[in-house]
């Protein structure tokens, strides 16, 4: 049995693991955008469906005696592709969506070794149970098994196989794996005998519609949460990689913990699960405002999340067939639930809804399958005054903030926790209650933001927000500021914030008279636009399309630009690639989405990409500030592997005291660097104080040694979002 138990183990390790080193691949070539792990985990899902549904109607045709050799047959014959052919680190862009083309791309590339893998699952728990082992009985607790595989292979592959590894080295790590995974499968072949077996070509067992909803609305809703948590964590808190993976390990801890022969399930979770979901409720407007610390915002959400994907399993293992011939139908079932979850979530809410909706929407199918669960669809009058009374609670939430400040947070708390006491009364109170919150979610949303939000839009890079505070404009993405102007005729012709007149890069657009040709990577607010005259021409380089809308409609930079301007709208290291835009004098660097780090733009292939479109006396400017990484020493130790010359500054915007920037600047013009240190007082850097730092390149870049404790803790614990500047009264 402990045979079974390692082929099950490593395959879902591997299967994990090859998840994520295709995603660490691909990110690269989509601007880095954590839509695109949503788009990988959505194919994912698919193949994991794909994998299903092949074995469930498969061994009902041909019976798990006969199927073992065409599962030897299937494994020998992926070797046809990866692992057996290589695995490109770089790909060329198509004018496909972003979600498709992530998609099609994975299915060339990894979606037979996929397919492959998330077969042996489901078929070894179906050999088991037509074996004579003692474990044929309960064959779900291989599933555990291999959930806990899975979940090893995310927390390992940060913190051992990124760390130390160039992607390179971790494909081959990985293709003996699957070698001595192929191995073990055909000693379990010849060790591991069925008993005599009958066919049957009919459906196994009878399940009822209602069981079979119920596995449908836990399956999506858990697969929901897990993303829409996920979203939370990336987009308002930091779209750090590490982050990424914690909600997905969560999920599959769930597994692990229920799934096995001795559940791990405390009564009290699934007895007080309404009160998580009037707590989860809150939360979501509470996110909104922005009126915790990150560090609280990011604890609550993962233990939230654990409960609830502690609530959804627990109920779908207590309601597994309990004979096995429906072991393989259950997965089917609970698979493709998870594939559409995912499919709505990551590609379809964000195109409809212009917030976090589809965690309220997880929340409703939770609800929902309670209720059915129950069978109590009665409405008394009761359960809609509650109903009411909640509505009007969270509309009016924000005045418990602003009176009370975090103990308003406390008592609202505790108002909706006994709201929900009182609906849990009438299961079906809890549906309505949520199906009434999607529909008000956007109006209690502005409701609680601070300011007057004047615009919001989703899209697959994430939540663009133009916020009016006081006397100034600001733009957001999620948490980050990208831009802000004066709201009066007079100072909204001056930026403020990064771009303010007294930034060194503003300093050298108004100084150096040779500036003719200047490329900016990142558009923001396009305040850099104000400063140009009519001989300069500037060419913005914009992965997302709306901003350049955004930018036009709601700031004045670029309307009021005297230069010539052009964009360029897609990752600026392929568009780099395929335009002849040679000589610029000045390229700047800033391409941060919120505070997630495009290292394609920083390895050594990429800065090399802007150097063979710089002038002979250009320089290229990094806008290298961070909340969470040190990105200054990886980007230094880099430019200096290429023989350029590197000089830093610092800047603060001295009409409000904040916005500290860091300016990276790398030239391979004397002239240049010793213009920049002497008349703009940029530090020159030494070589040798930057020899220990690892170079990043196309095969590696790892973020976890740049981990900046100081800037996290002070981050983390910082509430105060938006300054006030000095001019205003």
């Amino acid at each position: 049995m402990y045979l079974l138990y390692f082929v099950v183990f490593i395959s879902a390790f591997l299967l994990f693991q090859i998840e994520l080193i295709i995603g660490k691949i691909f990110l690269p070539n989509y601007g880095g955008s954590y839509f695109v792990w949503g788009a990988c985990i959505v194919f994912f899902q698919a193949a994991l469906f794909a994998g299903y549904a092949f074995s469930h109607f498969v061994i009902r045709w041909l019976g798990i005696t006969r199927y073992r050799f065409l599962h030897l047959a299937i494994i020998a014959s992926s070797f046809l592709f990866f692992p057996g052919r290589s695995l490109p680190l770089r790909y060329s862009l198509t004018n496909l969506p972003i979600v498709i083309d992530v998609f099609l791309k994975l299915l060339v590339t990894i979606g037979p070794v996929f397919f492959v893998l998330s077969t042996i699952s489901i078929v070894t728990q179906s050999w088991v149970a037509n074996s004579k082992l003692p474990q044929k009985n309960n064959p779900y607790i291989l599933f555990g098994i291999s959930n806990f595989g899975s979940f090893l292979a995310l927390m390992t592959y940060p913190f051992i196989f990124e760390n130390y590894y160039d992607l390179s080295f971790q494909v081959n790590i990985w293709r003996i794996g699957y070698v001595a995974l192929a191995v073990f499968q055909l000693i379990v072949f010849i060790v591991i005998k069925i008993e005599k077996e009958v066919v049957d070509h009919t459906r196994a067992i009878a399940i009822s519609k209602r069981v079979i909803i119920e596995w449908c609305l836990y399956s999506a809703a858990a697969v929901i949460l897990f993303l829409s948590v996920t979203n939370v964590l990336v987009l308002e808190i930091a779209p750090m990689p590490f982050l990424w993976i914690l909600p997905l390990a969560i999920y599959l801890l769930s597994f692990v913990l229920n799934f096995k022969e001795r559940p791990f399930f405390p009564k009290f979770i699934d007895k007080y699960a309404y009160l998580n979901i009037g707590f989860g409720v809150l939360f979501y407007f509470v996110v909104s405002a922005k009126a915790f610390p990150v560090l609280i915002v990011g604890l609550a959400s993962l233990v939230f999340l654990f409960f609830i994907c502690m609530t959804c399993q627990s109920r779908l293992y207590l309601s597994r067939p309990k004979d096995i011939r429906g072991l393989t139908y259950f997965y089917l079932i609970m698979s493709f639930a998870g594939f559409l979850g995912g499919l709505f979530a990551t590609w379809i809410v964000p195109v409809f809804a212009n917030s976090h909706l589809e965690f309220l929407i997880g929340l409703f199918m939770l609800c929902l399958a309670i209720n059915i669960s129950k069978k109590d669809y009665a409405v008394p009058f009761g359960v809609l005054v509650w109903v009411f009374a909640l509505a009007l609670l969270l509309y009016s939430g924000r005045i418990f903030l602003l009176k009370f400040q975090y103990w308003g947070i406390l008592l609202l708390l505790g108002v909706v926790w006994v709201i929900f006491f009182a609906l849990k009364k009438r299961a079906f109170g809890l549906s309505i209650a949520l199906s009434v919150l999607i529909i008000l979610a956007n109006n209690i949303e502005m409701n609680w933001l601070k300011g007057n939000c004047i615009y919001q839009m989703r899209n697959y890079y994430g939540i663009i927000r133009v916020l009016d505070i006081g006397q100034a404009r600001f733009m957001l993405n999620g948490k980050t500021i990208h831009g802000a102007q004066a709201l009066d005729a007079k100072g909204r012709q001056v930026p403020i914030a990064y771009y303010n007149p007294r930034s060194p890069v503003v300093k050298l657009l108004l100084s150096v008279n040779q500036l003719r040709k200047i490329a900016i990577i990142g558009l923001g607010t396009g305040s850099l636009a104000t400063y140009t005259n009519k001989d300069q021409s500037l060419d913005f380089y914009e992965l997302d399309k709306d901003i350049i809308e955004v930018a036009k409609k709601y700031f004045v930079f670029l309307n009021i630009a005297h230069g010539n301007i052009k964009y360029y709208v897609g990752d600026a290291r392929k568009s780099f690639e395929s335009v002849d835009n040679k000589g610029y004098q000045l390229i700047v660097v800033d391409a941060f989405s919120g505070d997630s780090i495009p290292t394609h733009l920083l390895t050594k292939e990429g800065i090399n990409v802007f150097r063979n479109n710089l002038a002979e006396n250009g320089v290229i400017v990094f806008h290298a500030t961070n909340q969470y990484i040190n990105v200054v020493d990886p980007l230094v130790s880099t430019a200096f592997s290429l023989g350029a010359k590197v000089l830093y500054k610092t800047d603060v915007d001295i009409t409000t005291g904040r916005f500290f920037a860091e300016w990276v600047a790398v030239t391979w013009n004397d002239e240049t660097a010793n213009q920049l240190r002497s008349v703009f007082n940029w530090e020159e850097l030494d070589k040798n104080d930057f020899k220990d730092i690892r170079v990043w390149t196309d095969n590696y870049t790892n973020i976890l040694p740049h981990l900046d404790i100081e800037k996290i803790f002070k981050s983390v614990m910082s509430v105060k979002m938006f300054p006030k500047p000095a001019y205003m009264k």
